[in-house]
């Protein structure tokens, strides 16, 4: 004779334990799947759904003292985007600009006091006063910052952004 686990006079603290544990994983599963769908449908709305790091990589830069740069691992059109990364904001500005990092930072677009930490090879890009990749900043619905090619590149050539005119004025360095 079978035990019927669904009548309350035969659970056991074990089988009530093991059925609470079994339905928490049966709704974090129902949850998981609802939030990909999310985001399958937003990823695919703004056609960020072919936008990897399939299209760069990071070696030593063409510029002498430089470090890394980004470089393109295929040709790349005029207003394709090249990469997008996730960014987050600190609040404290004064503590990235006395560290190392206020070299791989960017001026928060919301706020001018704030800096935006770009994550991945974002934050790998070199200055150049003959740019071929500009980027933007977006916070809707996360943040973002996307990068993408002001002219035609060919596969193999160094990308380079423009770092403005406050980087090298906030460290008494003439412009490169």
């Amino acid at each position: 004779m079978g035990i019927n686990i669904m009548d309350p006079r035969k659970l056991s603290h074990f089988n009530v334990f093991l059925l609470v544990i079994i339905l928490s994983l049966l709704l974090l599963l129902i949850y998981l799947l609802h939030k990909m769908k999310f985001i399958s449908d937003y990823v695919s709305l703004n056609q960020f759904d072919k936008i990897t790091d399939e299209k760069v990589i990071i070696q030593e830069s063409s510029i002498p003292e430089a470090g890394r740069g980004v470089f393109a691992k295929q040709d790349i059109k005029k207003d394709e985007i090249i990469s997008v990364c996730p960014f987050i904001v600190e609040d404290n500005s004064e503590k990235i600009e006395e560290s190392i990092i206020s070299d791989y930072v960017f001026i928060n677009i919301d706020d001018e006091n704030k800096r935006s930490i770009v994550l991945g090879n974002c934050s790998m890009y070199n200055h150049k006063e003959d740019y071929n990749v500009s980027y933007y900043q977006s916070t809707k619905p996360h943040n973002n910052m996307i990068f993408f090619a002001e002219r035609d590149i060919k596969k193999g050539e160094e990308l380079f952004i423009s770092y403005g005119t406050d980087y090298w004025s906030s460290r008494d360095i003439e412009n490169n």
